[in-house]
């Protein structure tokens, strides 16, 4: 079920994304990578 909606979003990628859309996918990507970084630590503790 998810795969059929992951295929319309790919075919918007393979278009060469801009810089903005690259660098706010990116700076996305991080916050989520230091949000899940602090919930684990957070859980350690």
């Amino acid at each position: 079920m998810t795969q059929k909606k992951d295929k319309p979003t790919k075919k918007k990628i393979a278009k060469r994304p801009s810089r903005e859309e690259e660098i706010a996918y990116f700076q996305k990507a991080a916050v989520l990578d230091i949000a899940v970084r602090t919930l684990f630590e957070r859980r350690k503790i």
